[in-house]
């Protein structure tokens, strides 16, 4: 289905017989193994198939430790070009907001020295201090961009306690955001609270609003699919058999509301049911220090998995859990969840009720959404799916359908196309 619509888009990403080029501008993409940088990769891929040339400028991969990676390489048709920035540890807030600035300032100096035509920067937010180039380089080099919005800053510094709302900094950032949000060609937003966060800062200028477009993320429908408990050798290899499994797979970062699972797991130690959680991030150590306090059991950890393995590790559990920090609705949406329907997994919120997360289970009636940290409730949300066996089975058959009509590769990143060749030909 794909591929004859690339050929019949391939034909039209020439606009006026010239070739035009897709500028991605990501601190993260391949082969990191942060999810903006999966998620982009697999975009470019495709806009890629679709006809466009695409050079990405993006560092060296900081997620996992791996050896440093050519300046300039092709992959997959991708030119990629990789800036310098200094790479401390994650953890370490200022030294990650200097990765981030050393990351903008060589962009800035590989931009300014790159000969640029034809074509349109695409543009995420990470790192959050992206606004405040783009208006600068629309300038300088003459070519427009659109706004990916994956997180809005200062917005989730604010609600997470490390700015005021009220400071000199806030105000200032808030005010390059803005700048950057009107300058822009298109923007995109990855879910419907997040565009009325958008629009909200947008109130005073009603001529950007119509800019405003509602993306989701995405999984890829051929790599992840439901497997069938029987077949599954990630179940039997990770002595998984006979359980109920309650699974988390994803970054485990320090802002995720995780130490009420392990309350949980306590709380149901004596059930036939195992939490396992897939991934790695701040947050690791701090559970995995938890579980070994508490004596449990029934609480695994594994670290990411390869691609090849998702449709395995993810079909392995039984009820999937989304986490948000409370506040965070309309600011972030959880990537994880792309995934978790894919595989077809009954998905157990632990979120706001006016979160993304919870408008998609609510449409898609494929699980429980749960207010974050609410011990109690989380523990009878998880016993009751493990009671009623035939409700699981029902909600993993509607997450499937709904993802395959709304979040499938296929679909969404026809709409990236879509974007930018409306951009391009206004």
């Amino acid at each position: 289905m794909i591929s004859e619509d690339m050929n019949n888009k391939k034909r039209n990403a020439s606009i006026d017989g010239t070739h035009q080029n897709v500028y991605l501008l990501s601190q993260y993409f391949f082969p990191d193994v942060a999810s903006t940088a999966q998620l982009l990769t697999e975009l470019a891929e495709d806009l890629s198939k679709y006809g466009f040339r695409v050079e990405v400028f993006t560092a060296q991969p900081s997620y996992e430790k791996t050896r440093k990676l050519p300046t300039t390489e092709i992959y997959n048709g991708i030119i990629i070009r990789r800036v310098w920035n200094t790479h401390f540890h994650r953890s370490n807030i200022l030294g990650r907001l200097l990765n981030e600035i050393t990351f903008i300032i060589s962009l800035i100096f590989a931009l300014l020295f790159t000969r640029l035509e034809n074509g349109i920067f695409l543009a995420v937010t990470n790192p959050p201090l992206m606004s405040a180039v783009l208006p600068i380089l629309k300038r300088i080099k003459k070519v427009h961009y659109i706004y990916l919005i994956h997180d809005i800053y200062p917005n989730i510094a604010v609600k997470l306690g490390y700015l005021s709302s009220n400071s000199i900094l806030t105000r200032l950032w808030e005010a390059v955001n803005k700048n950057a949000l009107v300058n822009a060609g298109k923007i995109i937003v990855i879910g419907e609270c997040m565009k009325d966060v958008i629009e909200a800062k947008l109130l005073k200028y009603p001529q950007c609003l119509k800019k405003i477009e509602v993306i989701h993320n995405w999984a890829d429908e051929k790599k992840i699919f439901p497997v069938p408990k029987e077949s599954n050798w990630f179940i039997k290899e990770h002595g998984l058999e006979g359980k109920f499994v309650v699974l988390y797979s994803g970054n485990l970062g320090i802002s995720h509301p995780l130490e009420s699972v392990i309350e949980v797991a306590s709380k149901l130690k004596d059930k036939n049911i195992v939490f396992l959680f897939i991934g790695n991030g701040g947050k690791k150590p701090i559970l995995e220090k938890m579980a070994k306090e508490m004596e449990l059991k029934n609480v695994k950890f594994l670290p990411y998995q390869d691609k090849e393995v998702l449709s395995y590790s993810l079909s392995s559990g039984d009820v999937a859990i989304v986490t948000m920090e409370e506040g965070i609705e309309g600011l972030s949406v959880p990537c994880k969840i792309y995934s978790f329907l894919a595989a077809g997994r009954p998905i157990l919120g632990t979120v706001s009720k006016k979160s993304e997360v919870s408008l998609i289970v609510e449409k898609a009636n494929c699980g429980f959404i749960v207010e974050p940290n609410d011990v109690d409730k989380i523990s009878s949300a998880i016993e009751y799916v493990y009671n009623n066996p035939n409700l699981l089975i029902e909600f993993s058959e509607n997450a499937r359908k709904f993802f395959y009509s709304n979040f499938a590769r296929s679909k969404t990143t026809k709409r990236y196309f879509e974007v930018i060749s409306s951009v391009l030909r206004s």
